[in-house]
């Protein structure tokens, strides 16, 4: 097993929950101290967000809780991906709404609109920026509620704005809990 900032490789088997059929291996990266054995992919579901700026954070953090909710699942992970390539996902501070001022500012300073560009849509810094925050976040689920501290909270990143996005949740189930 290989060891990746304190996180092992680990190779799960995963089975479709509706018939027990074997549905293939998958590699994922674990905690270690985080006990799991994995069951199922649970359906994709798809959020919609409207954005307002060229550049914004929108805390979407009760929208993923609400479909954890409606999903049904007890004790699990939360894929959330952003299928786009102006724009991002990441978990950061929710509380203090100057946190996402500061972030966005940074970015625009390491990463300006005007520059010496050669992409001829001429949103190549909206690009940089999504590959520097990346497409998705994994988070755990227990007793039916998204494991995130205090003060975090899940937030979409536009960086090509203002447009509708798309972000794409998918759940792992614990086999535990599957097998209720």
């Amino acid at each position: 097993m290989d060891k990746c900032r304190g996180l092992t490789e680990v190779t799960v088997r995963i089975f479709q929950s509706n018939r027990g059929k074997f549905n293939g291996f998958y590699r994922i990266l674990a905690n270690p101290f985080f006990s799991f054995e994995f069951h199922s992919w649970r359906t994709n579901m798809i959020l919609t967000v409207k954005t307002q700026a060229q550049t914004e954070l929108t805390d979407i953090t009760s929208r993923v809780q609400d479909e954890v909710r409606s999903a049904g699942v007890s004790d699990g992970i939360c894929m959330v991906y952003v299928p786009h390539t102006t724009a991002a996902v990441t978990i950061n501070e929710s509380a203090d709404p100057s946190v996402k001022s500061d972030i966005l500012m940074i970015l625009n300073q390491m990463v300006p609109w005007k520059a010496d560009y050669r992409h001829m849509e001429g949103n190549s810094p909206a690009h940089i920026k999504s590959t520097l925050v990346g497409a998705s976040e994994m988070i755990g689920i227990e007793n039916g509620k998204l494991v995130l501290g205090t003060w975090q909270g899940i937030f979409f990143c536009e960086f090509d704005g203002p447009r509708t996005r798309k972000v794409h949740l998918r759940f792992i189930i614990d086999k535990r809990e599957s097998d209720r």
